[in-house]
């Protein structure tokens, strides 16, 4: 037999052939027993934690979402029923301040020489309050003819001022009282210069916080409250309760209470 002498058979030759496969299959061996293996419980652990908070996170949000929903729904329920506790009590005010305005309008009442001195008319016809005593504002619009009766009208109800004065210091919410004439009288707490907010021909009945108690849109003639309004005595916003003043079948006028939608926020 002839001897091939490209292939050689040298103990060195035959063992670099054995142990080439031999490696490779303890690499292949090791990857499938233990690396792969090692790895998909890895990747398994992974995507089990993943998941887990996943789904833990979803119930945690709704959880505290609906706890959230729950309390503030508790907390707005208390607070509603504080805030209509309190403007029901303005309510009430409002109509004792009617009452009263009814017998003041129907009583002699003359008040004292230094209230009548700080009144004046107007060249534009407005009978107003020049300065501050202490009490009220008051404003005759010039927009109807002012004569001796509507003097006296004026002097009547100045005996309200110490009620008015108590109404508003015992709440904090009212940030104004006042009573107003069919007549465009007005008569408020606490004292401003009328002249820096008053137009000379005010026309009181036109404002909501009047025609809203007047028989057309209050014929129940109790308290009612208005719509929120930018006040013209320069309050801000606000609303008013506000309630008639009947003589019989005639409306004398309207009184009122404001409070500003800060006090009721707050």
């Amino acid at each position: 037999m002839q001897h091939n002498p490209q292939v050689s058979d040298s103990p060195e030759s035959k063992e670099s052939v054995k142990k080439l496969p031999l490696q490779r299959w303890l690499w292949g061996s090791y990857l499938r027993a233990a690396l792969i293996p090692l790895l998909v419980i890895e990747l398994s652990f992974l995507g089990i934690y993943w998941l887990t908070n996943l789904i833990t996170y979803r119930d945690t949000v709704e959880t505290v979402r609906q706890v959230s929903s729950d309390y503030l729904g508790d907390v707005s329920q208390r607070e509603a029923l504080a805030i209509s506790n309190e403007l029901r009590g303005v309510s009430e005010q409002t109509q004792l301040f009617a009452n009263q305005a009814l017998r003041a309008l129907n009583g002699n009442y003359d008040p004292p020489a230094s209230e009548k001195q700080r009144h004046a008319r107007r060249p534009d016809g407005a009978f107003i309050s020049l300065y501050d005593n202490g009490t009220t504002a008051s404003f005759y619009s010039g927009i109807m003819p002012i004569g001796p009766e509507e003097i006296r009208k004026v002097w009547r109800l100045s005996v309200l001022d110490p009620l008015m004065i108590d109404i508003k210091e015992t709440s904090h919410l009212v940030s104004s009282i006042y009573f107003n004439t069919f007549d465009s009288y007005n008569r408020i707490y606490p004292y401003f210069r009328v002249t820096d907010q008053y137009p000379a021909k005010m026309n009181i009945p036109t404002y909501n916080f009047y025609y809203e108690a007047d028989a057309r849109h209050n014929p129940e003639r109790k308290p009612v409250w208005t719509e929120a309004y930018v006040d013209p005595a320069g309050h801000g916003w606000m609303v008013s309760s506000v309630a008639p003043v009947w003589r019989g079948n005639k409306l004398e006028g309207v009184v009122g209470i404001d409070v500003t939608l800060e006090a009721i926020i707050k």
